[in-house]
C-alpha cells in the first residue's frame, strides 16, 4: 500500500513494498517478502524485483535413530532467497548417492549396516542453487539380546570333540560368535568341546556379537576321567633312583615324574614295590617335590625310613630293584584308583660318563668335615677381579668350596649349607649355591681373564668347578642362555691362554724371539715350572675340551677356525667378561703392558701377535694338530696321568731330628738314615757365625706350639708319617718357581695349596667327564702316591711347616701366626675331600 502521492505521480524508490506470488490462478499465494527498499518504479508504475540467490538460515537436521528397519526424515532447515527457493533432497550412504532415495525420508535397510547415512538438501532459485548436509548417522542392528541359558554338559574323556548349540541363547540380526574356552564356528554357533582330558567345572564363555552390541552366556561342562584308566611306562619317568650311602641312616628319596598327568587333575598318586605275586600289597604316597614343580618323591627326603615305608635298600642290587615299581592315581577323593601300571624298572644311579656316582656320595660327616671351615668365609664377591697380572684373584679361599658343592650337585645330594660368617643368608643346596656362585662370576665382569701363567692355579678353580655343573643337568639347564653363552666364552678363553702358554710351536718356548716365556698378556710364564705354576695350563685344556663335547663340539675343532678378533667381538657382544675381551682384544705389546702395569717389568715382555697365536694354536708343521709336551687333544688320559707322576713324585723327607747336636758346626742338623743329607731343608751355616740364620730354621718343620720363643720345636718330627715312601708332593721338594730344588731349599705351603687344590679340582671333573682310566691309574700306584702325599701334607700342615721359599727368608712371615696355620688347615680340608673322593674311586 504505497505510502505518499509522490510515489504515484513520478518514479521512485517505495519505502517499504512487501511482494507476494502465486504460480497459477487456482494456487497458493507465496509469503510476503520483508519490506524492501531496493525496488523502484521504473516508469509508468511498472514494478522490477531484482532476483537474490538462496541463503541458509538454519542449519537441515536429521530425525531418527538409524536403527535398521526404522526411517529417517531430514528437516530442510530454514532458507531465505528472491524468489524463495524449491527444496530437494538426495540420500547417500558412505558419501554415495543411494539410487532414489530422493524424498523427504529414507527407511534403513541391511545394506546400510556399519554404514554412515547423510542427506544433501539442495535449494534452488532463478539465483541459483545452495546445498547444505544434514547427518551423519550411523546405521546399526539392533544388539544381541540374551533370550536363555546355555545348560550344562557332561562328557566322557576321550570322545572326540563334542558339538554343542549355542545360538539359541540369543537374538538379533547377523550375529556372529565368539568363544573363549574352546573352538567355535563363528556364524552358527556351534561349540566343539575337547574331551582328550578330564575336567570339572570348567567354563566356555560364548559371546554373540552384530554392529549394534554383544552378548554374552556361560557354558558349563566337565569330562568325566575313566577311572580304569592305567598309567602307560610312558606316563612315568624315574628320574634319580634311590640311594644311601655307606655309614649313613639317612635315605636319598627317589624322583620321579608323570608327564602322562601334566594336563589332568590329579588327587593322588600311590606306589607299591612289593612282588608281583603279593595279593594284598601295600601301597604308599607319592609326596611333591617342594620347590619343585612336577618332580615327586617316594620317600621323604633326607630323612630315616619312618616305620611301616619301605626299606630304601630295596634297591639297592640290580635285582631286587628291578620291575618291581608300580603306580597308580585317581582324579578326586571320591573316584576310584586307576589300575597298576606295568612293572617298572628303576634304573641304576646315573653318571654322564662312567660309573662314579657313589665315588662322588661323600658321607654327611665327610662334607661337613670340610664344609663347615670354609663356609664361614665363603663369600658370594669373591671374584677374579685383578690390578695387575700378579693379583689373579681376590679372595682366592672363597673359591675352594666350589668344587665341592659342583660334586654335591652331581651326585643331586639334597643337604643344605649355611654360613656362620653371614655372607650368605639362609640355607642353600649345593646346586643353587653353585648356581649363585658362578653367576655372580658371569656378571659384571668378574669372570676370570684367561690369561692363564701364574692366574691359570685360579682358573683351574673356575674351569673345574664348570664343567661339573656342565655335567650335571639340574644346574646346567639352571642357567639362562645368556649365561651360558658366557660360560662357553670363558671356558675358551681359559683353553686359548693355557693352550699358547703350553703351545709346542709357541715362539717364545722356542726362542726364536728373545725373552723368556710368555702368556697371552705378556706376562712371564714357565711351562716346565713346578707345579703350582706348570700343572694348571697344561690340564685346563683337556677338561675344557671334554666339557666342550657336552655340548657337540671339541675343541681342536674350534682351533682349526679360532680368530682372535672374531673372538674378541663374540666376548664383546656377550656382555659382562670385561677382563677376558681386554686379553683379547689386543696385542699386549712392551708399551701396552707399561701403562696396564707400571712399575713390574721385571716381569713381562711382549705378549703374542694375533699371527703368533694362531700358529701357535694350528701348527701347521703338526698338519693343524695341536701339541704340547707331545701330547695332543686327544690325550687327555695320558697327561693327566703324567702329571699325576710329577706331582706325587718326591719321597717324604723328615729334616732334621734332633736340635743342636753334636755335630761340628753348631746348628748343623742331621736327619736319621738314609735322610741324612746335612742340613736338608736349611741353607748352609754362616760361615761368620757357624750358624743358620733363625729365620732360615723357621721355615722347617716343627711346631708352632713354640711361637712366643720363635724356635723351632723337633720333636713333631718323630710322629711324621710315610717317611721314605713315594708321594711327597713334589712342590715341597723345590724351590720357588724352579723346576727342581736340592737339599737345601724347600717350597711354601701355600704354593702347594694352590696347586695341590688346583689339581684336585680339574682331577675331580676329568673322573665326573670319564677322562681317566680306573685300571691304568691303579697299575701304576697313582692311588698309592695319592694317599701319602696327602696324609704328608695334613701333617706338616698341622705340625707347623712353615713358609718358606727359595730356601730363605729374609723375615718372620705369617706362617708362623698358629691362628693363620689353623685357618689354613680349613682350606687343607676343603681339597682334602675331592683327594679322599679320587682315591676311594681308585681303591673301589
Amino acid at each position: 500500500d504505497p505510502d505518499g502521492a509522490a510515489h504515484r505521480l513520478a518514479p521512485g524508490a517505495f519505502a517499504g513494498l512487501a511482494i507476494r506470488y502465486r504460480l497459477e490462478a487456482a494456487g497458493s499465494w507465496s509469503a510476503a517478502a520483508e519490506p524492501r527498499k531496493d525496488i523502484v518504479i521504473r516508469a509508468e508504475g511498472e514494478v522490477v524485483v531484482t532476483p537474490l540467490p538462496p541463503l541458509l538460515i538454519a542449519a537441515p537436521t536429521l530425525v531418527g535413530a538409524g536403527t535398521i528397519g526404522t526411517e529417517l526424515a531430514a528437516e530442510p532447515g530454514a532458507w531465505s532467497g528472491t524468489p524463495a527457493p524449491d527444496l530437494g533432497f538426495q540420500w547417500r550412504r558412505d558419501g554415495v548417492e543411494i539410487p532414489g532415495a530422493v524424498a523427504r525420508s529414507y527407511l534403513t535397510g541391511p545394506a546400510d549396516d556399519r554404514c554412515a547415512l547423510d542427506c544433501v538438501i539442495s535449494a534452488r532459485n532463478l539465483a541459483g542453487v545452495v546445498t547444505a548436509i544434514a547427518g551423519p548417522v550411523a546405521a546399526r542392528y539392533p544388539a544381541p539380546r540374551l533370550v536363555g541359558a546355555l545348560p550344562e554338559e557332561v562328557f566322557d574323556e576321550g570322545t572326540g570333540p563334542q558339538a554343542v548349540e549355542t545360538a539359541f541363547a540369543f537374538a538379533g540380526d547377523d550375529l556372529a560368535f565368539a568363544a573363549a574356552g574352546a573352538p567355535i564356528d563363528p556364524r552358527s554357533g556351534v561349540l566343539r568341546v575337547p574331551t582328550d582330558a578330564p575336567v570339572s567345572g570348567s567354563v566356555v564363555t560364548v559371546t554373540a556379537t552384530n554392529s549394534g552390541g554383544a552378548a554374552e552366556a556361560r557354558l558349563l561342562y566337565t569330562v568325566e576321567a575313566t577311572p580304569e584308566r592305567p598309567l602307560e611306562a610312558a606316563d612315568v619317568t624315574v628320574l634319580r633312583s634311590v640311594w644311601r650311602p655307606e655309614g649313613q641312616t639317612r635315605t636319598f628319596s627317589p624322583e620321579v615324574a608323570f608327564p602322562g598327568l601334566a594336563a589332568e587333575p590329579v588327587d593322588a598318586i600311590e606306589f607299591c614295590a612289593a612282588p608281583l605275586t603279593a595279593t594284598d600289597p601295600a601301597w604308599h604316597p607319592v609326596r611333591p617335590k617342594p620347590g619343585e614343580a612336577g618332580a615327586h618323591q617316594l620317600f621323604a627326603a633326607d630323612h630315616p625310613v619312618p616305620a611301616g615305608a619301605p626299606d630304601a635298600a630295596l634297591w639297592v642290587d640290580d635285582a631286587r630293584r628291578t620291575g618291581r615299581l608300580r603306580f597308580r592315581w585317581r582324579a578326586a577323593p571320591a573316584q576310584d584308583w586307576s589300575d597298576w601300571t606295568v612293572a617298572l624298572d628303576v634304573p641304576l644311579p646315573p653318571a654322564p660318563a662312567t660309573p662314579l656316582h657313589d665315588v662322588f656320595t661323600p658321607t654327611v660327616v665327610e662334607t661337613q668335615a670340610a664344609m663347615e671351615h670354609v663356609l664361614n668365609a665363603f663369600k658370594v664377591d669373591a671374584t677374579f677381579a685383578s690390578d695387575n697380572e700378579g693379583v689373579a684373584i681376590r679372595n682366592a679361599f672363597a673359591h675352594c668350596p666350589v668344587p665341592l658343592l659342583a660334586l654335591e650337585a652331581f651326585a643331586a645330594q639334597t643337604r643344605t649349607f649355611s654360613s656362620r660368617s653371614g655372607s650368605f643368608t639362609g640355607a642353600r643346596t649345593a646346586q643353587s649355591r653353585l648356581l649363585e656362585h658362578m653367576r655372580f662370576w658371569l656378571t659384571n665382569n668378574r669372570a676370570p681373564s684367561g690369561r692363564s701363567g701364574y692366574n691359570a692355579q685360579y682358573e683351574a678353580q673356575f674351569v673345574g668347578a664348570a664343567a661339573i655343573l656342565r655335567a650335571t643337568p639340574a644346574a646346567w639347564t639352571g642357567l639362562t642362555a645368556a649365561e651360558q653363552t658366557r660360560l662357553d666364552l670363558v671356558m675358551k678363553g681359559c683353553a686359548i691362554g693355557s693352550l699358547w702358554v703350553m703351545s709346542d710351536v709357541n715362539p717364545y718356548v722356542t726362542n726364536a724371539l728373545p725373552g723368556p716365556d710368555r702368556t697371552v698378556r705378556g706376562y712371564k710364564a714357565q711351562r716346565g715350572s713346578v707345579p703350582n705354576y706348570s700343572l694348571p695350563p697344561r690340564l685346563i685344556p683337556f677338561v675344557v675340551d671334554a666339557y666342550m663335547r657336552l655340548n657337540g663340539e671339541t675343541l681342536q675343532g674350534f682351533l682349526t677356525t679360532f680368530d682372535r678378533a672374531t673372538f674378541a667381538a663374540q666376548i664383546n657382544a656377550a656382555g659382562n667378561l670385561g677382563m677376558l675381551h681386554d686379553t683379547y682384544r689386543q696385542t699386549w705389546t712392551l708399551e701396552v703392558m707399561r701403562a696396564a702395569h707400571p712399575g713390574m717389568v721385571e716381569n713381562y715382555g711382549p705378549g703374542p701377535t694375533a699371527a703368533m697365536l694362531h700358529a701357535a694354536l694350528r701348527d701347521d708343521h703338526a698338519g693343524g694338530v695341536y701339541r704340547m709336551l707331545g701330547y695332543d687333544l686327544n690325550d687327555g688320559h695320558d697327561i693327566f696321568v703324567a702329571e699325576f707322576e710329577r706331582f706325587f713324585n718326591a719321597t717324604v723327607k723328615p729334616g732334621p731330628s734332633v736340635y743342636g747336636n753334636n755335630t761340628p758346626l753348631p746348628g748343623r742338623e742331621t736327619g736319621p738314615a738314609p735322610w741324612n743329607t746335612v742340613g736338608y731343608g736349611l741353607k748352609a751355616p754362616s760361615p761368620m757365625t757357624g750358624r743358620v740364620n733363625e729365620f732360615q730354621l723357621r721355615g722347617c718343620l716343627g711346631s708352632a706350639n713354640n711361637d712366643t720363643n720363635k724356635t723351632t720345636n723337633k720333636s713333631a718330627w718323630a710322629g711324621l708319617p710315610n717317611p721314605g715312601a713315594l708321594g711327597m708332593m713334589h712342590e715341597l721338594d723345590t724351590e720357588d718357581g724352579g723346576g727342581g730344588g736340592n737339599p737345601n731349599t724347600r717350597s711354601c705351603t701355600s704354593y702347594v695349596w694352590h696347586g695341590a687344590g688346583a689339581f684336585a679340582n680339574l682331577a675331580s671333573a676329568a673322573i665326573v667327564l670319564g677322562m681317566i682310566d680306573k685300571a691304568d691309574f691303579v697299575a701304576r700306584g697313582l692311588h698309592t702316591r695319592v694317599n701319602v702325599g696327602v696324609t704328608d701334607f695334613k701333617y706338616r700342615t698341622t705340625h707347623g711347616h712353615r713358609e718358606y721359599s727359595k730356601g730363605a727368608q729374609s723375615a718372620p712371615n705369617e706362617d708362623w701366626n698358629l691362628a693363620y696355620i689353623e685357618g689354613k688347615d680349613a682350606r687343607y680340608d676343603t681339597w682334602t675331600g675331592l683327594w679322599r673322593m679320587i682315591d676311594s674311586w681308585t681303591r673301589s
